[in-house]
């Protein structure tokens, strides 16, 4: 399920720069904006009209979950102060703690590490290649074929993962 959503997300990659650039270089830029506004509140609507539907076929998600009493649970009162003062932080520590101990968190921080770099096709990344000159037609097509690898990735997964294993297919991705 996940490569199959990966595989829309991808394939969205790869037609809507190609279509904006397309309109922004060989149309004006206002169309460009006009477009992606007009589609933004066509799609906002559509969401939202889908939540509502999601939201009536499941009653259960009108049903608060009754939170678990536990050592961090305790009354304001009860805590000490300093884990009052800095709660978020001993939250965002505890976090970091319990991602750690699990044995692919490697593999997370370099896939975190790698979408960090000019490797993915982000707005930095995209306003310094305009500013070295490339049109966005050009950009566009970049784009597009970063998401054509990415879609091919999204086929040979479950293969990968079927003939060896989950957890050495995510380790091998990175070397």
């Amino acid at each position: 399920m996940n490569a199959t959503i990966r595989r829309i997300d991808l394939t969205c990659q790869i037609l809507s720069p190609i279509i904006i650039a397309q309109i922004m270089t060989f149309g004006a830029h206002y169309i460009g904006t006009i477009v992606v506004s007009v589609w933004n509140v066509l799609s906002m609507v559509a969401e939202y009209f889908i939540l509502q539907k999601v939201y009536e076929q499941r009653p259960q998600l009108a049903v608060k979950a009754s939170k678990s009493a536990s050592s961090d649970q305790q009354p304001p009162a009860k805590r000490p102060l300093h884990r009052q003062i800095f709660r978020s932080c001993f939250a965002i520590r505890d976090g970091w703690q319990t991602y750690f101990k699990n044995r692919v968190a490697p593999a997370g921080i370099g896939l975190a590490f790698l979408y960090m770099t000019v490797l993915s096709f982000s707005g930095v990344t995209n306003t310094y290649v305009r500013t070295q000159g490339l049109s966005e037609s050009v950009i566009s097509i970049m784009m597009a074929v970063g998401a054509v690898t990415g879609i091919a990735g999204t086929f040979v997964f479950p293969i990968l993962r079927q003939k060896v294993g989950l957890e050495r297919t995510g380790r091998n991705s990175f070397r």
